[in-house]
């Protein structure tokens, strides 16, 4: 499916986010130590996360479902530099939110952490943080 670019409001990590057309998933650009970090982790993630899918669901789970991490490279023709960029590919929790019969009222980006997880003004339909 083809992205659009998607700005989304509250967070701080000034990553590059898109969105597929059709809103089921979001990809986030991420750093090579974020790579690394989440390729160390990953055998226990999905391990995780098939405890929360049928038939097993026996752990009930908010928690983003990650399909997978891609790196995308070209050449500049002029240039002849190469270049990449990693991202995640993950599931949009949002996606039917548009569909419930009581409509999401706020949305956190939880990190289990107390250091500048505050924001200030929270506007409707910002991204809040831990501690709001």
């Amino acid at each position: 499916s083809r992205c659009r670019k998607w700005v989304p409001t509250g967070g701080k990590s000034h990553a590059a986010y898109m969105k597929t057309k059709d809103e089921r998933f979001v990809l986030k650009e991420i750093s090579v130590r974020e790579q690394k970090h989440f390729l160390s982790t990953a055998g226990e993630y999905f391990e995780f996360v098939k405890r929360t899918l049928p038939p097993d669901a026996s752990l009930p789970s908010c928690l983003v479902k990650i399909f997978g991490v891609y790196k995308v490279g070209w050449k500049h023709h002029k240039s002849g530099k190469s270049t990449s960029q990693v991202f995640i590919v993950m599931e949009n929790l949002l996606f039917t939110a548009h569909r419930l019969e009581h409509p999401v009222a706020r949305v956190f980006d939880l990190k289990g952490s107390s250091r500048n997880r505050f924001v200030k003004q929270a506007k409707q339909g910002d991204v809040q943080l831990d501690d709001n």
